[in-house]
C-alpha cells in the first residue's frame, strides 16, 4: 500500500505523503509509522504530520463514539469502569470459564432444548 500512496504523491508532483493515508497504513494494516517515515525519506518524500495527527485524533474519537445496535445504545466500559461497578454496586466480574474452559454438552433427555445444559470442566 505504501507504493500506492507514494505513487499518487509523485503523480501529483508532490513531495508530501497525505497524513491520512499514513494513518490508514498504520491503523488498518498495522504498518509502523516510523518505517513509513524511513521509506518516505528514501523516496524523497515527507509526511504531512498535521494531517497524520488529525487523522489519528479523529480515529480515537470515533472509537469513543456512541454505538447503536438495533434500537439499543451500547455502552463501552474500560477496566476502571468495571472495577467501579464491582466495588460500588457489587456487580461481579464476568465468569469467563465458558470462553476459556472446555465445554461439554450433557444431553439429559434430548426431548427439549431446555434439557441440554452446559457444564464447564
Amino acid at each position: 500500500m505504501f507504493e500506492v500512496f507514494s505513487k499518487r504523491a509523485t503523480e501529483q508532483n508532490s513531495k508530501v505523503l497525505n497524513g491520512t493515508d499514513v494513518w490508514r497504513l498504520y491503523d488498518t494494516f498495522g504498518f509502523p509509522v516510523d518505517l513509513t517515515r524511513i521509506m518516505a525519506q528514501e523516496n524523497g518524500l515527507e509526511i504531512n504530520e498535521e494531517e497524520f495527527e488529525r487523522a489519528k485524533a479523529e480515529s480515537k474519537e470515533a472509537s469513543k463514539a456512541r454505538k447503536i445496535s438495533g434500537n439499543v445504545e451500547l455502552l463501552k466500559l474500560d477496566v476502571h469502569d468495571l472495577g467501579e461497578l464491582e466495588r460500588t454496586m457489587k456487580i461481579p466480574k464476568t465468569d469467563d470459564v465458558y470462553k476459556f474452559g472446555e465445554i461439554h454438552w450433557v444431553d439429559t433427555t434430548a426431548a427439549t432444548p431446555s434439557a441440554i445444559r452446559l457444564t464447564a470442566v
